[in-house]
Parts: structure tokens; C-alpha cells; sequence
């Protein structure tokens, strides 16, 4: 049964987690926004996705799926956006909110659907090894987010073996 009577749904190549967005950018501030992303030393951690909800705006609503509490995801958030601030970067100051947007002006029929879509049978988990840099553009005629970086994110174990190979060999 469909849900929904209209809506914008995002492209499963599309789905994503932003941390901060910055917004239109010059040659020289995608060179910084590298820099600072390069700075971000925490190893891969989980996350999981418990529930889904909606923002509601006029007559139509964006939905998501959100997260359940990550200590690691708002280290690495706080790290970043302190970092943006630093660098005079504009950064929204709302209340971080971490969700993964699904669709946008999702128009559905009947208000007893709601609890439908809301609930998550089975949450899920992923884990996170990268920070991206994405560029938002058009490829034929879609929206599309692109990466034009990527850092990994560094794994305990092996930040501990590269230090232990950097130490002076008597």
C-alpha cells in the first residue's frame, strides 16, 4: 500500500548524514574545508537508526530517519564545528539534530498512516569510516551530492601500530 500521495523522495545514492552545511564555496575555501576535515583524528564508530519523523512545513513535510545517542557522533560534530567557527566559516547554530533525510513536500492521505511510517520494525546500524566532502549539483536534470574528498576515519589498532613503528629503535 502507498503511503504517500506525493512527495520528492532522495535518490538511495543520495542518502547521507550532514555534519555542517556550508553552503556556496570558493576554490580556496574547499582547500580549507579539506584542511579541517584532515584534522579529525577519532577511529570508525557505529551508529543507529531507531525512528523516523517529520518536519512539517505549509501543507507538506520532510521526512527522516533519525538516530539513536552517539557519544563519537557528537565528538566528531563538536570537533568540526568548532574548528568551522575558528576558520570563519558560517555554521548554523541550532541544536544539532542527526537524521537522514528521505523525502521532502511528502503529502500523505490519511493521518492514521502516520504511526505506519513512524515506527522502525527493526532498527539498523552502520558504521561510520569516512567524513565526505559533498558538492551538491544537478547531473541530468537530478540532484545529485557528489564527493570531492574523503578522509578516513583512523582505526584504533592501526593508529597504535603506526605509532609504535615511528618510535626510535635503540
Amino acid at each position: 500500500m502507498q503511503l504517500s500521495r506525493s512527495g520528492n523522495f532522495t535518490y538511495k545514492n543520495n542518502l547521507h548524514l550532514t555534519l555542517e552545511f556550508i553552503g556556496n564555496c570558493s576554490l580556496e575555501d574547499i582547500k580549507s574545508l579539506i584542511s579541517i576535515i584532515e584534522t579529525i583524528q577519532i577511529p570508525p564508530f557505529s551508529l543507529t537508526f531507531t525512528h523516523v519523523g517529520k518536519f512539517s512545513r505549509n501543507n507538506s513535510d520532510i521526512w527522516w530517519v533519525g538516530i539513536e545517542q552517539s557519544k563519537n557522533l557528537k565528538i566528531l560534530y563538536r570537533s568540526l564545528h568548532e574548528q568551522l567557527l575558528e576558520n570563519n566559516f558560517h555554521v548554523d547554530n541550532r541544536t544539532y539534530a542527526p537524521h537522514i533525510t528521505l523525502g521532502r513536500n511528502i503529502k500523505i492521505d490519511k493521518t492514521k498512516e502516520y504511526n505506519k511510517l513512524t515506527t522502525l520494525k527493526h532498527p539498523w546500524s552502520t558504521t561510520v569510516e569516512a567524513i565526505h566532502l559533498m558538492e551538491s549539483t544537478h547531473v541530468g536534470g537530478k540532484l545529485t551530492y557528489l564527493s570531492i574528498h574523503e578522509h578516513p576515519l583512523l582505526c584504533t589498532r592501526y593508529r597504535k601500530m603506526r605509532i609504535l613503528r615511528e618510535k626510535p629503535r635503540s
